[in-house]
């Protein structure tokens, strides 16, 4: 397969060209960086067709007159007609949102398949974001042209990669077509990022990245002062002043990557209290060198979240208050103190590479190239999830016998209450009972969600599991069949017949088979609105107004 890699520079999708090169595919990367300097970070020469001499005066001339859109927007259109000019045919185009529009399209005339990469939430979200940024009273901080480029490139594309589930809610907000989102979170190398315990730890949390209030830096600057914190910004400074002549304010200008590990590994904790960001790649980084985070439900800290083994050293930051930054600080600081030696990724950081990155999409661009593929979100660690507590009452000593007969992998997240858990197994994986805010990131790692309980009203698990459209196996006396009745598609909840082994696995296996048919497609449909707690408040008052 013929894979054409557009992009203005290096991004994420020079490490997309150099994995898929070692995939099999036969991939050339489209940019204005150098051969040389591309091959510094691993990609094959061969791979490399640099348009960097051509483009020489376009980038010149953004960079005299730095800020001026005409300029941005100059060196766009030339170099989008020079690359659909120079590139080859290829089977798969994929190209950086907004900057290809001209390149796309010739290749769709020529048959190909257009994938567009977006790093961050749909257009029209992000540009209310960063309108809504005080220092941008006034400004266009996302030019016109650059929406009208973006949604072009939506609209040519047969299917958009994206890194983080709150870009994919983005886009479906926005109407778009959710059987063409794949969603597939960045990478990091290994080599550069590792813990390292034994160094002395100089600053209590770091940041890397912009300091600019997009990233939440004005927070960070009220929770440090508030906490008595000693704080390393490593970074370009951006739109907000930074607190130089503050001893607890450390301040470096951005390095090259592969000198961050020794600023991470001075540190205790990561914090991203980011307003709006795709799925920022320091998270990884962070996570790799073994630093608990803080990061905002913006930024993909939740993804992360759903990724590791022990998800307790990531807390989410509950709102873009200086409050709620000092709160996730205390907790991930207090979790800091507690690691003693344990590593939180586990044997998930091998998920967390590039490496990863690239066989998830390459068996995503074989699916593709077979004609089969609606979505694909490559990160389920397990197939099967109960939340509760784990019981005889709730049918645990049942899905012990079946997930043990079906050789499945299973997640109970919960308190342990009557029934041994089968500790060291390992196809059975359990985490101690955690906030509600926090289950999301645990619904996502599975496939399908089970509760053969033997006595329940109606329990909230379940409507959570479809809110994260995660298919049921319940029982009749869960509240299972009230929801059936309430989803758009039910087939998508099955009922076990009866409280027995047979019953349990014949459920499981029904469930799994339809959870591979249904991907993204949100079985509760518009029926969801009804699930919501203001729905329930309104069936209430009604019922109060007719008595």
């Amino acid at each position: 397969m013929k894979i054409n890699i557009l992009s203005p520079g290096r991004f994420h999708v020079l490490d997309l060209a150099r994995e898929l090169d070692k995939n099999g595919f036969d991939v050339k990367f489209y940019s204005f960086v150098p051969t040389k300097r591309a091959v510094s970070f691993g990609l094959p020469a061969h791979c490399s067709a640099s348009l960097f001499l051509p483009m020489l005066p376009f980038l010149a001339l953004q960079k005299i007159f730095c800020g001026q859109q005409w300029a941005a927007q100059l060196r766009m259109w030339v170099q989008d007609r020079m690359t659909a000019w120079l590139m080859r045919k290829c089977d798969v185009l994929i190209a950086m949102s907004g900057d290809f529009i001209v390149a796309p399209r010739k290749a769709k005339r020529q048959g190909s398949k257009v994938i567009i990469e977006r790093g961050s939430k749909h257009i029209l979200v992000q540009k209310r974001i960063l309108e809504s940024i005080p220092s941008n009273a006034g400004k266009k901080p996302v030019p016109d042209a650059n929406v009208r480029r973006e949604l072009a490139c939506y609209e040519l594309a047969d299917y958009i990669s994206i890194a983080s589930e709150h870009v994919r809610r983005s886009f479906v907000e926005e109407g778009f077509d959710v059987n063409k989102l794949f969603v597939n979170p960045y990478g990091v190398n290994l080599k550069d990022f590792y813990p390292m315990p034994s160094a002395k730890k100089v600053y209590d949390v770091i940041m890397v990245g912009g300091w600019c209030y997009q990233k939440g830096c004005d927070l960070i600057v009220d929770a440090i002062k508030a906490m008595n914190l000693r704080f390393l910004h490593v970074g370009a400074l951006v739109d907000l002043p930074f607190p130089q002549g503050d001893s607890r304010f450390t301040h470096v200008d951005a390095v090259e990557q592969s000198r961050l590990e020794e600023y991470y590994a001075q540190s205790k904790v990561f914090v991203f209290p980011s307003r709006q960001d795709g799925f920022g790649m320091v998270l990884s980084q962070a996570v790799a060198c073994n630093l608990p985070i803080a990061g905002s439900k913006d930024c993909g800290a939740s993804d992360l979240q759903g990724m590791v083994e022990l998800p307790e050293y990531i807390k989410l930051i509950d709102d873009y208050t200086p409050e709620s930054v000092t709160k996730a600080l205390k907790e991930v600081l207090k979790a800091y103190e507690q690691m003693d030696g344990k590593v939180y990724a586990g044997e998930a950081i091998s998920r967390l590479t590039w490496e990863s990155y690239g066989k998830r999409y390459a068996a995503f661009l074989d699916k593709m190239g077979g004609g089969n593929l609606k979505v694909l979100h490559l990160i389920r660690k397990y197939d099967v999830i109960m939340v509760g507590g784990w019981s005889y009452r709730k049918g645990c000593d049942l899905i012990l016998d079946a997930i043990k007969a079906m050789n499945l992998r299973f997640l109970h997240v919960g308190a342990l209450v009557d029934l041994p858990f089968p500790q060291g197994d390992s196809m059975f994986s359990h985490v101690d009972a955690v906030e509600q805010r926090q289950l999301v990131g645990f619904y996502h790692r599975a496939r399908v969600f089970l509760l053969p309980s033997r006595e329940e009203g109606l329990a909230m698990v379940q409507a959570q599991a479809i809110a994260c459209n995660l298919p049921v196996v319940g029982s009749p006396d869960s509240g299972a069949e009230d929801l059936q009745k309430m989803v758009a598609k039910p087939e998508f909840i099955t009922l076990i017949r009866s409280f027995d082994t047979d019953s349990v696995k014949a459920a499981l296996t029904e469930a799994l088979e339809k959870a591979d048919r249904l991907v993204h497609n949100r079985y509760a449909g518009h029926a969801i609105d009804g699930l919501t707690w203001e729905a329930y408040g309104k069936r209430y008052t009604q019922f109060l107004n007719s008595l």
